[in-house]
């Protein structure tokens, strides 16, 4: 489990929270959670409402749509960051690889 010291500096890495003062991100950061999901675990599903964003503490997430790979998270990165803009459905579906670990 992560510290809240480290998820500020986790989350000073994330572009969207570059500007974001230490001390908000502290209040971000005691409320984000660790959650595991397996290798082949579904993180969130394409048209599912986006409530949360990711962020890949270990291992990788494949982002896809059908079949076709759109993208990959890896380590220290973070994916689902439009949730926090608007309520539109996710576009991709995230699949979990390599026993990933992330917290929204």
């Amino acid at each position: 489990m992560k510290t809240i010291i480290e998820k500020v500096i986790l989350l000073q890495n994330v572009d969207i929270f570059s500007e974001v003062p230490t001390e908000q991100l502290a209040y971000l950061a005691a409320v984000a959670e660790e959650v595991s999901f397996e290798a082949g675990e579904v993180v969130y599903e394409e048209e599912s409402p986006s409530q949360e964003m990711f962020m890949v503490l270990e291992g990788r997430v494949c982002l896809h749509r059908g079949d076709t790979e759109v993208t990959s998270a890896a380590a220290n990165d973070a994916f689902g960051t439009w949730a926090l803009f608007d309520d539109e459905p996710r576009l991709v579906t995230a699949t979990a690889h390599g026993g990933s670990l992330h917290w929204p």
